[in-house]
Order: C-alpha cells, then sequence, then structure tokens
C-alpha cells in the first residue's frame, strides 16, 4: 500500500526579522527571534507580578524589622516545621532562613512584626499563600 504524500508546509515570514521560515507555529518566529520573543515575554510577566505586589505592599501596615530580629524573637526555630534553622545558610540552600507573613500579603496580611515568622526556605516555599502549611 503506497503511503500518502504530505504536501510540505509552505514557508512564512518572521514576524521579526521577516526571514522566510518553516513553522508550524501560529506566530511565525525563527530560531533566533523565537527565543528574544519568549524572554520579552517573560520579562513584561515578571514587570506585572512585582507590579501588582508592590501596589499589595503600599496598601499594606508596614515597620522595620530585619531577619535577624524575627530570628531571635523566634529562638532561631522554624515556625512552620519546628526543626532550627541554621543562620548560616544563604539561598539557594532549601534550609536557609526566610521570612514567612502568618497572613500573606496578596490575602491582606500586614508587613509588621506581629505578623511575620521565621522559616526555611523550602518550608515557606511549600506554604505559599496559605494560611497555613498542610502537610
Amino acid at each position: 500500500m503506497a503511503k500518502a504524500r504530505q504536501s510540505p508546509r509552505p514557508l512564512r515570514e518572521c514576524e521579526d526579522c521577516l526571514i522566510l521560515v518553516d513553522t508550524t507555529g501560529v506566530v511565525p518566529l525563527c530560531g533566533r527571534c523565537g527565543p528574544i520573543r519568549k524572554a520579552l515575554r517573560e520579562r513584561d510577566r515578571m514587570r506585572r507580578k512585582n507590579h501588582r505586589r508592590r501596589i499589595t505592599l503600599a496598601e499594606a501596615a508596614s515597620e522595620p524589622y530585619t531577619l535577624r530580629e524575627i530570628a531571635e524573637r523566634d529562638e532561631f526555630c522554624c515556625q512552620l516545621c519546628r526543626l532550627p534553622v541554621d543562620m548560616g545558610l544563604t539561598w539557594p540552600d532549601r534550609w536557609s532562613a526566610t521570612i514567612d507573613h502568618r497572613v500573606p500579603l496578596v490575602r491582606g496580611g500586614d508587613d509588621t512584626r506581629a505578623n511575620v515568622q521565621l522559616a526555611h526556605f523550602v518550608c515557606n516555599s511549600r506554604k505559599g499563600a496559605a494560611l497555613e502549611l498542610v502537610a
């Protein structure tokens, strides 16, 4: 039985640099312009996210504090898993010290000493914007 021949895809102009490309995507982009456009989209997404965060922070009550102050108050113990926190570790170590907001800023919490606690990076990441860590 003979195999049906597929007609070749027509070449289309890259939307950015106008060279002819063989593409299956909705927007024709060459191998050079595609990653650039993807990076620009990601940059814009992060700008929008950070803009929303700055607006949320501006609306929340705030007071100055340091990681060291919160760690001393919490006796260098992660308030989510109750294990000790090594203050000598730095990000990206998963057990490094971070500040966790008990009531997350995106849920209307304040950036005050009363609303923050010491947490491991991994515990804080696992908790996310939840009100409490679910095992």
